[in-house]
């Protein structure tokens, strides 16, 4: 438990600090297997198995340790995704992207990592693919813009 502590604490001062945070400090908790279980907990459980054919609920504790060992030895190598192509209701088709459930973690890691040092950098008017942001938050300050200059 003290080391799933010491790695919440970590990532709160990944948030917190921000820009101030060193790369290698960000490095070492992505290797860490503490924080690649909390990783792991942002990612969906249930949702279709990656490209390995391990659904997110058969990830183990031992397999998030080897892949802190693969992380931290620079042995990681993401296997390649599956491309797919979904039938459109109307015509055509979409690409569909299939990563292996162990990559789907250090994507969400890498992403828990980086995401707060970004969003220092972003707009208030931006709310393309950003945390409590989307079209209808954009719409909101369209309408809103548009009423104070009326």
């Amino acid at each position: 438990l003290d080391k799933f502590a010491a790695a919440i604490n970590d990532y709160k001062n990944v948030v917190s600090y921000g820009e101030h945070t060193k790369l290698n400090n960000l490095y070492g908790l992505l290797c860490n297997p503490c924080f690649l279980f909390i990783a792991y907990n942002g990612i969906k459980k249930y949702a279709a198995a990656g490209l390995d054919n391990v659904s997110g609920s058969s990830v183990t504790l031992s397999g998030l340790y080897s892949l802190s060992k693969e992380l931290s030895s620079e042995r990681y190598k993401p296997i390649p995704v599956r491309r797919l192509y979904i039938d459109k209701s109307q015509s055509g088709k979409r690409p569909l992207s299939v990563p292996s459930t162990r990559d789907k973690v250090v994507q969400k890691a890498i992403q828990m990592l980086i995401q707060p040092r970004f969003e220092l950098e972003f707009s208030d008017y931006s709310h393309g693919f950003r945390p409590l942001k989307s079209c209808h938050t954009a719409l909101n300050d369209i309408r809103r813009m548009r009423n104070k200059t009326t």
